[in-house]
């Protein structure tokens, strides 16, 4: 969140995809490893997940109308986009693999279990509101 905030959407989603690329056929610097079999862990769909967070956080780049109830609003809908697709993920390797019994363990562990953080997450990002306000002013 706070790269898109920063910098611009094409220069955060190449960084990304470059650290997609790096942890899954060079360097494991996933959590829990890396490798081309990190397409199969549940984690996997949460990473995808990051790409539809840089587009919402950018809309409000965009719109230069950063400030706490915006960032906060586009926070909770980002974050919230980044699990549904971590969820639709999960959903459908339960489906291919037919193991519909681990569907609702991956939910508590991926996403119930960590929403609530990464929610709280958002308010330590609060106080640097004004900083990159600031930054973004003096680039003009």
């Amino acid at each position: 969140i706070l790269l898109t905030l920063i910098f611009h959407k094409r220069v955060v989603f190449r960084a990304f995809s470059l650290y997609i690329i790096v942890g899954l056929f060079i360097l494991p610097v996933f959590h829990q490893g890396g490798s081309i079999g990190y397409l199969l862990t549940p984690n996997f769909g949460y990473l995808l997940g990051i790409y539809p967070l840089i587009n919402i956080i950018d809309n409000l780049n965009t719109r230069n109308k950063i400030n706490v109830g915006n960032f906060l609003k586009n926070g909770f809908i980002a974050i919230g986009a980044m699990h549904l697709t971590g969820i639709f993920y999960n959903l459908i390797q339960v489906i291919f693999y037919s193991q519909f019994n681990l569907f609702l363990y991956n939910l508590g562990k991926y996403s119930v279990g960590k929403i609530g953080y990464h929610f709280l997450m958002l308010l330590p990002l609060l106080l640097l509101i004004k900083p990159i306000k600031y930054l973004k002013k003096r680039k003009k």
